[in-house]
């Protein structure tokens, strides 16, 4: 565990593989927050992803950009 401006924070490693349990969730959100899992394709992530930096000049740094945290990019 790791203290982040006085919230406890579970990291899980990226590696890690078998089934989520109940225990799990209640571990990660200790306060009654949903947790969802859903299973995306690749394609599914890379349209919104793409049209988020679409607009996007370095030069004049304005424009639409997705605001996400908490995602691991994994490619095989």
């Amino acid at each position: 565990m790791k203290l982040h401006r006085n919230q406890l924070i579970y990291l899980l490693p990226i590696h890690h593989q078998g089934n989520i349990t109940t225990g799990n969730t209640h571990t990660v959100q200790p306060f009654q927050n949903e947790v969802d899992l859903i299973r995306v394709t690749g394609a599914n992530l890379r349209e919104p992803l793409e049209w988020s930096v679409g607009e996007y000049n370095p030069v004049d740094a304005h424009g639409r950009f997705m605001q996400f945290s908490g995602n691991h990019l994994m490619v095989f």
